[in-house]
């Protein structure tokens, strides 16, 4: 089986062949074992339906199989802020 981390890099690769106008970073804390990922510009965080159902649809399969992590997209303005990103 593959690992979250695996998982989350394949799929946001998908998300950005989908939608190849965002900006997408990515970032693990291994503290709190949350998954999260900055999404820019903010009109597709926001009003995008198309990509919110996809968004959607992600987190709720990756909530699914690994059920002892979380994932967070949140947007440029967030207060959560990633600081060390990893390479998609």
């Amino acid at each position: 089986m593959e690992t979250s981390r695996e998982f989350l890099k394949y799929e946001l690769t998908k998300l950005k062949e989908y939608f190849p106008l965002i900006n997408l970073r990515y970032q693990f804390d291994k503290n709190d074992k949350t998954h999260i990922i900055e999404i820019m510009p903010l009109e597709y965080f926001e009003k995008n339906e198309s990509y919110i159902e996809k968004e959607a649809d992600l987190s709720y399969r990756f909530e699914q199989i690994f059920q002892n992590e979380s994932i967070m997209f949140v947007s440029g303005n967030s207060l959560t802020k990633i600081n060390n990103p990893e390479e998609l």
